[in-house]
């Protein structure tokens, strides 16, 4: 009986335990083949050179590096509420990550953006990352139309939102009606955003004094 237990435990070890390990490993590598095939360039957006609703300017230029997030919000959107709630939430899960960005497009430029949070019950002193309300360059709203042409987007469908890489280039496209889609989104954001260099912990305490 004692040398059936140690033969058990031998076997354990030996041949159920590795097996078990390669595969979760298969599974971990098929896992990720997968959304990496999701994740296949779609083209390059367009040059762009934008406003903020603060003024700043928004362009290709500054952010290749980035990666970010693009949707269009259209003028009085009776169902945007939770899609733009999402997209806040989505951008306060990276708000540590520098290279992390969101941009809505405006069609209507007369919100400011203490307005634009207030309207969509955001709250303003919550951590989040760089989050810009894009307008045109003469600061007038930006049509559907434009917003498509930018970011190649072929489907009539407003509630889309697109995630573009640090070298510009078109991951996939995502529906912020659907919750399923806005999980893909969080997991595959994080899959291409540039590994950022851990700062040094005397550097961070010399910058709290």
């Amino acid at each position: 009986m004692r040398n059936f237990i140690k033969f058990g435990g031998l076997f354990l070890m030996l041949a159920v335990l590795p097996l078990g390990s390669f595969y979760y490993l298969y599974q971990g590598r098929q896992y990720f083949r997968e959304n990496m095939e999701m994740l296949k360039p779609k083209g390059q957006i367009s040059d762009f050179e934008h406003l903020s609703t603060l003024g700043d300017t928004v362009s290709t230029i500054k952010m290749t590096g980035n990666v970010w997030l693009a949707n269009w919000l259209p003028n009085d959107c009776k169902d945007c509420g939770s899609s733009i709630k999402a997209l806040d939430l989505i951008s306060q899960q990276f708000h540590e990550r520098s290279n992390a960005k969101v941009l809505t497009y405006l069609e209507n430029l007369s919100i400011a953006p203490a307005d634009f949070y207030k309207k969509n019950n955001i709250d303003s002193e919550v951590k989040r990352t760089d989050w810009f309300l894009v307008a045109a360059e003469d600061s007038t709203g930006i049509s559907f139309s434009e917003f498509k042409k930018i970011y190649q987007i072929k489907s009539p469908e407003r509630h889309q939102v697109v995630l573009v890489d640090d070298a510009l280039n078109i991951r996939n496209y995502y529906d912020m009606s659907k919750e399923e889609s806005l999980n893909l989104l969080v997991r595959h954001m994080a899959m291409i955003l540039p590994k950022e260099k851990r700062r040094e912990i005397g550097f961070e305490r010399e910058k709290e004094k």
